[in-house]
């Protein structure tokens, strides 16, 4: 029975082929004092983010020692997401290593929540209803990339970032009345960011720690000028080891509105996760040609189920680290025991107070500046992923309508408060405008095509000047159009075989797919052998048609076969 069960789950991903020059691979077992000290170096930039959950509790009005419960809270959770994220059996987790931080995302979401008087059990309640919505909705996205394109993704990760620019201009009172302490405190914050650009771009070994050095630095001059926060004795009562109080959630009250803002903030989470997967792919893989969707759907699963995880622990939501991200793929470090080591780290951090208590006492100016750099960074990587792709008038206006969409939250923020709760974030009513606008526009740029192929002498060159003349006028990547013609000169040379005469063919290029639709009188096909081999054709010819079939499927993300018009009809998809 144990055997059968272990089958059950057993992955079927595509096979990755070791990439050149990487350091550790995936499945490498890494010495665990290697893997830590490798952890260690994710640790410093996750711990620029421990700053929002304590931002977080501050506007729920929880007092210091219950934020140092919630930030520890929130760190369990990250460790959690790390761990089913790094999960190799099952159908959770995407089996990378992805080292977590408390969401970005969700950020502004809390900070409405709070604004509309809910309490932190309340927000968890939110968070696991949230969680619930995102894993009954992962299995109905199985074409993710064509919702979130880059365009869409691009104005997701930016307007991530913009989010936090009114937090900014708070920590440093711009808009209260005594201009000198604003003034100051600005001084201080546009300080110790200098240095920290400094830092990062020096390219020494100091160069990852950039952002924590700046901030100490600024937190040194801050309390000098008399900028930090009351300890009131924080750091004497909190003891050096401790378990976290559990925030119970409560579902007595929920407010539809605030679990709709909830809920449009897993577009941008899916957005983000699905482009770190997607970057693990690529550098995990030395054979890398298209996005397998598999590793992508148990993430995003992992990620549900974080959020439920997340909420029955009264912490806040965990979310990827892009950054940590681009610290190991640029260090070719990918063995998944770094982000389990991690994991560990954080978990043993949450146990003790007394360290976490030292983020809730950093002064204003130097929270400031950290978020200003996670903000400019982040927004600047939304730029570059929105121009990934040439900008047509479609994209164009799907990514313009999203940023300006959320710009407009952000200069008017009374008026989205007062009159649509829901979308009073920028990330969310940016995110909802870009998606709906490229799912209203994406019908209207489909390009279709219909033709006839005699099989027979002449087939191949028809068919290949069919394919270069929708590839030109398309624009249809080599690659893709490549994997067609293959599949119709496999599919024709089978309908050879049979006798048949003709077959009608109809392409749809839609942005992202190449849909080929091809009709044929007779029979339907066979399904595909799992493992084609040579030896097993003899004479059967039901064997060499499933053969055949293989061999037709063989470079098709998606396909199926169906009766029409007294014939059949089989439809395969390129991605």
């Amino acid at each position: 029975m144990t055997g059968r069960f272990s089958r059950l789950w057993q992955r079927t991903d595509r096979p990755m082929a070791r990439p050149p020059a990487v350091q550790s691979a995936l499945d490498d077992a890494l010495p665990w004092p290697q893997a830590a000290g490798l952890a260690v170096q994710h640790l410093a930039i996750q711990s620029i983010y421990f700053v929002l959950p304590a931002l977080v509790a501050t506007a729920f009005g929880a007092s210091p020692a219950e934020a140092v419960n919630f930030l520890c809270l929130s760190m369990l959770a990250v460790a959690g997401f790390a761990l089913l994220q790094a999960a190799t059996r099952g159908p959770i987790g995407a089996g990378y290593p992805c080292p977590g931080i408390p969401t970005t995302v969700m950020f502004a979401a809390y900070l409405l929540a709070a604004a509309s008087g809910a309490s932190l059990a309340d927000a968890a309640g939110l968070m696991v209803l949230t969680g619930v919505i995102s894993l009954c909705i992962t299995p109905l996205l199985p074409r993710l990339n064509m919702l979130l394109p880059t365009e869409v993704t691009g104005v997701v990760v930016f307007l991530t970032g913009a989010s936090l620019l009114p937090v900014v201009l708070e920590l440093l009172h711009f808009d209260a009345a005594a201009d000198g302490v604003a003034l100051t405190g600005g001084a201080v914050a546009g300080a110790s960011f200098a240095a920290m650009t400094l830092l990062a771009i020096t390219r020494t070994r100091l160069a990852p720690y950039a952002v924590l050095l700046g901030a100490l630095g600024g937190s040194l001059v801050a309390w000098g000028l008399g900028l930090a926060p009351a300890e009131g004795g924080l750091l004497d009562t909190a003891p050096w080891l401790a378990l976290p109080h559990p925030i119970l959630p409560r579902f007595e009250a929920v407010n539809p509105a605030l679990l709709l803002a909830f809920a449009l903030c897993l577009i941008a989470a899916k957005a983000s996760l699905t482009g770190v997967l997607l970057a693990y792919q690529r550098v995990a893989d030395g054979d890398w040609r298209r996005p397998d969707p598999k590793p992508l759907r148990r993430g995003l699963l992992a990620q549900g189920l974080s959020f439920i995880l997340a909420g029955a622990l009264g912490g806040m939501a965990p979310a990827v680290s892009s950054a940590c991200t681009g610290v190991s793929i640029a260090t070719r470090s990918l063995a998944r025991r770094v982000a389990v080591a991690g994991a560990v780290l954080l978990a043993l951090l949450a146990l003790s107070p007394k360290l976490l208590a030292g983020v809730l006492l950093v002064p204003g100016p130097a929270k400031a500046a950290m978020l200003l750099y996670v903000a400019g960074f982040m927004m600047a990587l939304g730029c570059g992923i929105i121009v990934t792709r040439l900008l047509d008038a479609r994209r164009t206006v799907v990514a313009g309508a999203g940023l300006t969409a959320g710009l407009c939250v952000l200069m008017a923020p009374g008026f989205f408060h007062a009159n649509l709760p829901a979308l009073a974030s920028p990330l969310a009513l940016g995110a909802l405008v870009a998606l709906l606008g490229n799912v209203v526009t994406l019908p209207l740029v489909a390009r279709r095509i219909s033709f006839d192929l005699a099989l027979g002498p002449g087939f191949a060159e028809a068919l290949d000047d069919r394919g270069q003349a929708m590839g030109g006028t398309w624009g249809v990547r080599r690659e893709t159009l490549a994997r067609a013609q293959h599949a119709l000169m496999e599919l024709g040379d089978l309908l050879i075989g049979r006798g048949q005469a003709a077959l009608r063919v109809a392409a749809v290029h839609s942005d992202d797919r190449l849909h080929i639709t091809v009709r044929f009188a007779g029979p339907p096909l066979p399904k595909p052998l799992r493992n084609p081999r040579a030896r097993m054709l003899d004479d059967d010819p039901a064997a060499f048609e499933a053969f055949a079939m293989a061999l037709v499927l063989r470079g098709v993300d998606e396909w199926r076969q169906r009766a029409a018009d007294g014939g059949q009809e089989l439809v395969l998809a390129f991605q």
